[in-house]
């Protein structure tokens, strides 16, 4: 893996940065990086080729390079959330004067995303900040590394910009398919689709295993068609009440929801207190929330806000400066149902225009 992350250089100037490989062809590769390096080094090489700019972000910082020549394994992208917050970033640094130096970085990555907003449209990207762990610290020359998630071993997002140098803020991958408008869709896919890579040739064989299940259901199905036909011609003659049996048939247990889930679920009843104008249940449910999964900024956020104003929250004008906060917060998190953010939305509408 590690060698399919490359030095992006420049050929008029000291400047770098980080790329890695996301695909590639009998001719050569794509590279992901950052649309700011290329500003910084102009003329981007990598392995002293010159590298061919084929996509690059004009909001969003990304860009995507295609270096012939060159023979790298594609690092895989992952758009589905990773269960553990510990990550690993591997990127180039300065070493000294005349060298870079590939580094690797333990990190912490923050649960919520933060939604950056262009000042002149509606558009807007999703990043989540990044802290690196002690002893560790991001440098300059990190811009496009990968974020890779420990469980995976896919790329989650890339390393974008720094504050100071243990802070960063991480693109989330799945912008890519906003700025690469010819990208393979095969790049980004669920869990749920495997695609197989044969001699360079790819193949999504989700069809295969679906054709397979339906040949083993269809049979399944005969099987039982076949006992059940068996069980009615006994019960004509040796009445057995299966009915009786079934219904008595004790029912399968279902599989718990993580504390990751009972969270979510939680976050979304909470917003539905708020819609309800329980503003109560909603302050009990966004800290019992909180409790399970705490990791969750937003819903302690939430809490505290309401915690310091529960008392005071009965006038229009109260209501309206409390819910403009917590919409405010709701925005950032990824994981509140949007339609219940619209119709919370709707009940500040609502409360603004009730007389006083």
């Amino acid at each position: 893996m590690e060698n399919s992350i490359v030095n992006i250089e420049s050929v008029v100037n000291n400047s770098f940065g980080t790329g890695f490989v996301i695909d590639s062809d009998n001719k050569g590769v794509y590279i992901l990086t950052c649309q700011h390096v290329l500003d910084d080094v102009q003329k981007p090489v990598v392995e002293n080729v010159l590298a061919k700019v084929i996509a690059r972000g004009n909001f969003i910082d990304m860009a995507v390079l295609y270096v012939s020549k060159l023979y790298l394994e594609p690092i895989p992208l992952q758009i589905d959330i990773c269960d553990s917050l510990k990550v690993d970033v591997i990127g180039f640094s300065h070493f000294n004067k005349s060298l870079n130096q590939k580094k690797h970085i333990k990190a912490t990555l923050y649960r919520e995303s933060i939604e950056l907003h262009a000042t002149d449209d509606d558009l807007f990207y999703t990043a989540r900040k990044i802290k690196a762990d002690e002893s560790f610290n991001f440098d300059r020359g990190n811009s496009g590394s990968p974020v890779i998630c420990k469980d995976s071993g896919k790329v989650i997002a890339m390393i974008s910009n720094k504050e100071g140098d243990s802070i960063g803020y991480a693109i989330d991958i799945v912008n890519l398919k906003d700025v690469w408008q010819d990208m393979p869709n095969y790049l980004l896919q669920k869990e749920n689709r495997i695609i197989e890579q044969v001699s360079g040739i790819r193949e999504d064989i989700e069809p295969k295993k679906k054709s397979l299940f339906f040949k083993y259901f269809l049979l399944s199905i005969s099987i039982v068609g076949i006992f059940f036909g068996i069980y009615i011609v006994i019960d004509k003659v040796f009445p057995l009440n299966i009915v009786t049996e079934l219904v008595n048939t004790p029912t399968p247990i279902l599989k718990p929801l993580s504390k990751f889930q009972q969270a979510i679920k939680l976050e979304n009843e909470a917003i539905k207190a708020l819609i309800d104008r329980d503003y109560q249940k909603a302050l009990e449910t966004f800290k019992e929330a909180n409790n399970i999964y705490p990791q969750f900024d937003v819903a302690y956020d939430i809490y505290d806000i309401l915690r310091k104003n529960i008392k005071t929250v009965k006038t229009k004008k109260d209501k309206v400066r409390v819910l403009r906060k917590i919409i405010d917060k709701i925005k950032s998190s990824k994981h509140i149902d949007k339609h219940l953010l619209q119709k919370l939305k709707y009940q500040l509408l609502i409360i603004e225009k009730e007389k006083n």
